[in-house]
Order: structure tokens, then C-alpha cells, then sequence
């Protein structure tokens, strides 16, 4: 949906907008609709049992080749799905993120085959394919159990998220009360050795504006804390 705020935001015509936003859906879409259709040649008359691997080997070729010779395809990595599950990511160590997106288009295909055959099969080839996301998921868990901390205790990191409308960030009418809205959140106190994170894209105008450098060194001194903002304020 950014894609067509974006395209009125730069003074684009309404048509155009559109037009550009129904564009990059179509070729968001190609991916999947070349999937759908290899997929349904290639595995449609296999046996239930068969069929979820099937699938999941023809999305794994996509993946696979999208991911290295198209311009944007390559983002549709079903392994990025999984990223609250790290014991079930640590499977990429052993065959890349496309092992993680076969097994999740496995289990995902077996469910739907389950849901609509309803056979002795396709129930067998959910259990299987369940089976293999829980052997890959316990594998992960004792990898991770066995290997240190990755991270020590260290300083901690304060993020600043205003709600900033993007439209107002460039009126100077706003200004004000984008720095209005930064100072507010400063206003608790930042702990001791603490690094402060600001989004370049919420403050009033460009970051190498001179208000705006002293405006965020002034910010810093008066936090007694360094700042991050596409740049370095310090102290």
C-alpha cells in the first residue's frame, strides 16, 4: 500500500499512482502464479502421500532461482516466516533458508491436502511432514542449547519512535511539534552509557539540515547520552 502513498506523496498523478501500484503488484505476483502452475503440472497427479513434497521441491526450484536471477523475487524466502522460531531456523547452518522454505511449504501443502482429500494418505503425509518440521525443530533446540551466550550484558540502547506523518515532515508549519514530540519522549531519563536511536525518516526536514544538527546536538548534551540519527551527536 506504501507504494501508491508514496507515489501521491511525490506529486504523481492519480492514475499514474495507481497504475504504478498495480504494476509492482503484478510483478510481486508472478512469482506465486508460475508456482501455482508448475506446481499443479508437476504434482498433480501424484499419489496423496507424494504430493506435499511435490510441492514443496517445486517451491524450493523457485526459490531458489528467483532468489538469484530476478530483480525481487528473491524477498518471497518462506524462511523468513519462521524468524520467532530459532530452533527451526538453525536448519539453514545445514542447507541454506530454502531447506527451512521446503519444509514449511511441506507441512503447509499436507495440511491442505489433509483438508481437502480427507484420506488415510494425506493424513499419513500431514503426520510426516509434522514429523519432519519437529525433528528439525528439536535438532535446532539442542544446537542452540549447546553453544554459549551469544551476547553479553552490555550498555543498553534507547529507541525513540514518534509517530511523525510523513506529510507534515516536510511542511515547516510542523516543525515545531515534530520536536515537540522527540523532546517529550526525552523527557524520562536516559540510563547511564545509554546509546539513543532516532528514525532519519521522522525528523522536520533532512538530517544535515543546520537547525536540525544543533537541534539534536542540544538534544544529546541535555540527555547526557550519545545519539544515532544516520549520523553521530555527541556528548
Amino acid at each position: 500500500h506504501w507504494i501508491f502513498l508514496t507515489c501521491r506523496f511525490a506529486g504523481m498523478p492519480l492514475a499514474a499512482s495507481v497504475l504504478a501500484w498495480g504494476a509492482l503488484a503484478l510483478v510481486l505476483g508472478a512469482h506465486w502464479a508460475l508456482f501455482a502452475a508448475a506446481g499443479r503440472v508437476l504434482a498433480g497427479g501424484l499419489p496423496d502421500a507424494a504430493r506435499p513434497w511435490a510441492w514443496a521441491l517445486v517451491w524450493g526450484a523457485f526459490e531458489h532461482a528467483s532468489s538469484r536471477w530476478t530483480p525481487r523475487f528473491g524477498v518471497d524466502l518462506l524462511a523468513y516466516t519462521q524468524w520467532r522460531h530459532p530452533s527451526l531456523i538453525q536448519l539453514g547452518a545445514l542447507a541454506g533458508p530454502h531447506a527451512l522454505g521446503i519444509l514449511v511449504m511441506a507441512v503447509n501443502a499436507a495440511l491442505a491436502g489433509a483438508v481437502e482429500s480427507r484420506t488415510r494418505k494425506s493424513f499419513g503425509a500431514l503426520f510426516v511432514a509434522l514429523g519432519a518440521a519437529a525433528t528439525a525443530a528439536g535438532w535446532g533446540f539442542f544446537e542452540l542449547s549447546a553453544r554459549p551466550p551469544a551476547f553479553a550484558p552490555g550498555p543498553s540502547v534507547v529507541v525513540l519512535q514518534p509517530n511523525v506523518d510523513q506529510y507534515r515532515k516536510w511542511d515547516g508549519r510542523f516543525a515545531a511539534d515534530i520536536r515537540a514530540a522527540f523532546e517529550g519522549l526525552l523527557a524520562a531519563p536516559v540510563p547511564r552509557g545509554a546509546l539513543v536511536v532516532w528514525p532519519e525518516s521522522a525528523l522536520p526536514g533532512w538530517l544535515d539540515d543546520p537547525e536540525n544538527a544543533a537541534w539534536m546536538v542540544e538534544r544529546a548534551r541535555a540527555a547526557g547520552a550519545p545519539m544515532v540519527v544516520g549520523a553521530v551527536a555527541e556528548v
